[in-house]
């Protein structure tokens, strides 16, 4: 094991004090072979340029997000201080301590500070302590030639003092060579002049000869007492500088972050203010802190000059439920009632004048539409039971199997399978139709279960029953009857608590010839069961729209 040796400078006698302070600066003997000088000039520099980019991140945190009303980092909060202000003021505070304290107190050692080699020892004198390891313990020795892309690039010489490896770094190969002779030139010299007990030779090569001589390497606790270069002592404010970084950072950082919220939130409400629309509102209200009554009263009075823009009831609506008792209320529920004002006036211009009853009904409609904010109208169908239809299929048993024909029934095809897509044609036909006046947020038409009653919203109640129409039809083969069929549809538009439905009854019957046309698999008494009720649903269809349009649109 090396036999290192850590000595205060100050602890040191005088004479070799200002003697290593004179090697270091080049002054005086001797020489060191090696050495790696620190410039204190080269580390000001660094911890300037350190210093701006730390300046440079925090500004950068300061500036992330600020004034934008679509950023979640518009507004700084608690975490950002404590994982992003604090840390980046803290290490700043003290990079500027030490810049500071290299600036106006200079450096506290009397020497160039640097790691030295001398033929005697080895001495790291990068701080105040000095590191000392005598070269009689060197116990290896590696140079090596460092090459890349086999070009030369320098040379590392390690010096082994039993575990401690010491390394410097030499560009050029003569350079290296040079100081690889020189060092062991010095060791043959020093160990001919130890032999020879030459002192004045040793005095020469030992830059701690009076040490050695004296053998003493100064007291423990080193306060000399003479004028001879000293380590200066770190004023107290700079001993401390980590605490006071610290204290800084806490301090700062949340002003810094208060400051910049500050800011923040006036150029937020600025932009929402510029932009005008209810979300640029609704994005300040989600971030925003100091004019949140200001942007609540604004925000509705946005949404009610998009929603006219518009002119949509439900826009209108969206206003009414989303600002219940703004300032705009009463203007919206004006505007809101003039679009169904409105609409009912383009309906009457187009409504049919058939039947007297259905222009009033369909003004207490719309006004009760408006009332209970809703837009949806029941449709539903009550199809013939099966046994009504079982009747009927006995019924044209008796009177059309004469002559062993075959009547085939009619029930199976008004079942449920059968009729929906039937009935849903209606549907989807009469809502084209309404749609062409109403848009679909003041009515719309949606077809409920079978049989389902509608008391308690605006309905449409369409039953039907299937009877004879005193016609029958032969199959090709002449061998079976398709009996004519009748179909009665009563129709009743309802409005809860109101005492007045509108209804009606339509008959439908099958033209006298008919064509259908049989699908694979199919029978002929599907295709033609299926054909008569299509028919018959189609006529009422259009019937029906003649009773609430003067031209009903096409199908």
């Amino acid at each position: 094991m090396a036999d290192i040796r850590t000595v205060e400078f100050n602890s040191l006698p005088k004479i070799v004090r200002e003697r290593f302070a004179a090697i270091t600066i080049g002054t005086g003997e001797p020489a060191p072979l090696l050495s790696e000088r620190t410039s204190t000039g080269t580390k000001i520099l660094g911890l300037s340029f350190l210093a701006v980019v730390l300046a440079i991140l925090v500004v950068a945190m300061v500036g992330a997000g600020i004034g934008s009303l679509w950023n979640d980092l518009a507004i700084h909060g608690p975490l950002h201080v404590i994982l992003g202000y604090v840390p980046l003021v803290f290490v700043l505070a003290f990079v500027i301590l030490v810049i500071v304290q290299r600036k106006v107190v200079g450096s506290p050692l009397p020497f160039q500070p640097g790691r030295y080699l001398f033929a005697t020892d080895f001495v790291d004198a990068r701080t105040g302590t000095l590191r000392i390891i005598p070269t009689k313990d060197l116990s290896d020795f590696k140079g090596t030639h460092m090459h890349t892309n086999n070009a030369y690039t320098h040379t590392q010489l390690n010096f082994v003092f039993g575990n401690v490896t010491e390394q410097f770094i030499i560009r050029g190969q003569d350079t290296a060579q040079a100081a690889i002779n020189a060092f062991w030139d010095g060791q043959k010299a020093l160990s001919a002049a130890a032999q020879a007990q030459d002192w004045q030779a040793i005095e020469k090569v030992d830059p701690f000869i009076e040490c050695r001589r004296l053998g003493t390497w100064g007291s423990a606790t080193p306060q000399p007492a003479d004028d001879g270069p000293q380590v200066k002592p770190v004023p107290p404010l700079f001993r401390r500088r980590a605490v006071i970084a610290a204290v800084a950072a806490i301090v700062l950082s949340p002003l810094i972050a208060l400051g910049r919220n500050f800011v923040s939130d006036q150029m937020m409400f600025a932009s929402a203010k510029q932009i005008d629309t209810e979300s640029s509102y609704g994005q300040y209200l989600d971030n925003g802190w100091r004019h949140i009554s200001e942007a609540k009263l604004a925000q509705p009075i946005a949404a009610f000059r998009e929603a006219k823009k518009d002119a949509t009831v439900s826009k209108m609506r969206h206003v009414l439920k989303t600002y219940p008792g703004s300032s705009v209320e009463p203007d919206v529920r004006g505007a809101l009632h003039g679009l169904y004002m409105k609409t009912f006036s383009d309906f009457r211009a187009r409504a049919s004048s058939a039947d007297a009853r259905m222009l009033p009904f369909m003004a207490r409609l719309i006004d009760y539409l408006e009332k209970n904010d809703t837009a949806t109208v029941r449709v539903v169908f009550s199809p013939p039971s099966t046994g009504t239809l079982a009747q009927a299929d006995a019924f044209f048993q008796r009177e059309y199997s004469r002559g062993g024909k075959i009547v085939e029934p009619i029930s199976p095809y008004f079942e449920p399978k059968n009729s929906a897509p039937r009935e849903g044609s209606i549907v989807s036909r009469l809502n084209t139709a309404f749609a062409s006046i109403f848009p679909t947020d003041v009515l719309k038409l949606e077809q409920g279960a079978q049989g389902a009653t509608g008391a308690k919203e605006p309905s449409i109640s369409i039953a039907y029953v299937v009877g004879p129409s005193g016609r029958a039809y032969s199959s090709d083969d002449n061998l079976r009857v398709f009996v004519g069929i009748d179909v009665a549809f009563g129709m009743r538009m309802r409005i809860p608590s109101d005492a007045n439905p509108f209804d009606f009854n339509l008959k439908v019957s099958p033209p006298e010839r008919f064509g259908y046309r049989v699908r694979p698999g199919a029978s002929q008494a599907e295709a033609a069961y299926n054909a008569m009720a299509e028919r018959a649903f189609d006529e009422f269809t259009t019937k029906l729209q003649g009773v609430f349009f003067r031209n009903p649109p096409a199908k």
